[in-house]
């Protein structure tokens, strides 16, 4: 066994002095030896802080959930339905059907009698030979009950319209006989009345004729001679065109094929004195 120095024997004991541990005088030698190795070994040694701590367990990170399909996100973020809606779309047909028993049926777009009668007084050259309000131009006038003078009666007028001047004869008497100033001349003003018969139905025609009486001459019609349509009813209640076709008050037609009264007025001679005229 080495042998330790004396300097280093006392270095240790001075140091054990200065820890407190004792050994500041002599000690046996024996102890000294056995003892010095650990002590300056121990002096040498680091002082453990502490013990090492276990290392933080890491968390476990949870793995990123699978995304829902696109119809069942938007069902989840859909606004659900307030519960007092249910009430109110269950009384929802009932109000429907008390909102359309209030109802009036619309109004029907076909126009009446007289505003088809202006219509055609407009569109189909009248208002160019007897003028926009019937003062007359190259036509006679029917305004101011001029046309009502010559005509007295509609069926009359009906015949000179459908027939025209050619269908009275150029040169003949046409219209009542007891008229102020006479009989007019079929042709005598150079403008002949054009014939109707072919080219208006006879709803367009006695729609023409009407207006010409009751909104350009004034014509006044007992209102229980209008239908609930505006149409012109005869004494009896029927009306004066039925299935198309212009009628008496007998329900029998107006018109022969040429466009003459079929039935002229007893005692008024030849049909086309007492035409309807222009």
């Amino acid at each position: 066994m080495t042998d330790v120095p004396e300097h280093l024997l006392q270095r240790s004991r001075d140091r054990r002095a200065a820890l407190g541990l004792g050994g500041g005088g002599d000690a046996p030698a024996a102890a000294s030896d056995s003892a010095t190795p650990a002590v300056a070994e121990a002096a040498s040694a680091p002082v453990p802080t502490a013990a090492a701590a276990p290392a933080a367990a890491t968390p476990a990170v949870p793995e990123p959930e699978e995304p829902p399909p696109p119809y069942v996100a938007a069902a989840l973020a859909r606004k659900r339905m307030p519960v007092w809606v249910l009430p109110v779309i269950a009384f929802l047909p009932l109000w429907g059907w008390m909102y359309a028993s209030t109802l009036s049926e619309p109004a029907t777009t076909e126009p009446g009698q007289l505003e088809l009668g202006a219509e055609i007084y407009t569109g189909n050259g009248c208002s160019g030979c007897h003028g926009a309000g019937g003062g007359g131009g190259t036509g006679r006038p029917l305004s101011d009950g001029e046309v009502l003078l010559t005509f007295p009666d509609i069926a009359s007028q009906i015949e000179f319209v459908a027939i025209g001047s050619e269908g009275v004869g150029i040169g003949e008497p046409y219209g009542d006989p007891a008229r102020p100033g006479g009989q007019h001349v079929s042709g005598e003003t150079g403008a002949n009345m054009p014939a109707f018969y072919e080219n208006l139905s006879p709803e367009e025609l006695l729609a023409v004729i009407r207006h010409e009486r009751e909104v350009l001459a004034g014509e006044e019609i007992d209102p229980a001679l209008i239908g609930p349509e505006g149409e012109l009813l005869h004494e009896s209640g029927e009306p004066w065109v039925v299935d198309e076709e212009l009628v008496d008050a007998d329900g029998q037609p107006l018109l022969d094929e040429e466009g003459k009264l079929a039935n002229p007025p007893a005692g008024s001679g030849d049909a086309t004195e007492v035409a309807a005229g222009g």
